[in-house]
């Protein structure tokens, strides 16, 4: 498989793409080389994927938590096939239970950072999925395959943020405190948040786990 990063061109035989293999989904396949996920797109994967222009928008977008396209990827004809994001080793999100809650919320106002900058630059935040997330060195969004442009939505910035708020009480917090769905509302009342999720959250040594067990008693 010949294949250009920018303008570098890389050759792989098909021992070593499957030695370089991550992941495979409906639209692409992932491959790690050095410090980069590379994802190449199915030919027949057109429907959701990223095109090029909001490829090229994102990837000049310096976000620390949520992972965007850095370089694109083209095909020998010069066609574009996909694009790289910086790789971070996966680790089990059943880590998240033994994290302190400090340090959770220092991921979130990470996260929170991020939002902000998509916000301003026109890109609306969608199909949040909890397989997207891993912990490495830190809380990681991956797969930017969900995001678009948006320039005419005057409460961008309210709507991604809420979107993003859900996500995380809904699907992280209920995993770091292994919380049954039933008690979702009780979580979602006892932190009563206003602007942001981090915001709620106190400067605690106490594990993740343990705190948001006690939120839903």
């Amino acid at each position: 498989m010949t294949f250009y990063i920018e303008d570098k061109e890389y050759c792989f035989d098909n021992d070593t793409l499957n030695d370089l293999y991550l992941s495979e989904g409906k639209e692409g396949t992932v491959y790690k080389y050095k410090n980069l996920a590379i994802k190449i797109y199915h030919e027949h994967s057109k429907k959701d994927r990223l095109d090029e222009n909001t490829c090229e928008l994102l990837k000049n977008i310096n976000t620390k938590r949520i992972l965007l396209p850095r370089k694109l990827v083209y095909n020998k004809d010069k066609k574009f096939i996909g694009y790289t994001t910086d790789y971070h080793q996966k680790y089990s999100l059943d880590n998240l239970k033994r994290m302190k809650i400090k340090s959770l919320k220092e991921e979130l106002q990470l996260i929170k950072k991020d939002i902000e900058l998509l916000s301003k630059n026109n890109i609306t935040i969608d199909d949040l999925y909890i397989d997207n997330i891993i912990l490495s060195d830190g809380l990681y969004f991956i797969d930017p395959g969900s995001f678009w442009i948006s320039k005419n939505n005057r409460y961008l910035s309210y709507d991604n943020k809420n979107k993003m708020n859900n996500f995380i009480i809904n699907n992280i917090f209920t995993k770091a405190g292994d919380i049954p769905k039933k008690k979702y509302q009780i979580l979602n009342r006892r932190l009563n948040y206003d602007e942001f999720v981090d915001e709620a959250l106190p400067n605690s040594k106490d594990s993740t786990h343990s705190y948001l067990k006690k939120l839903v008693l």
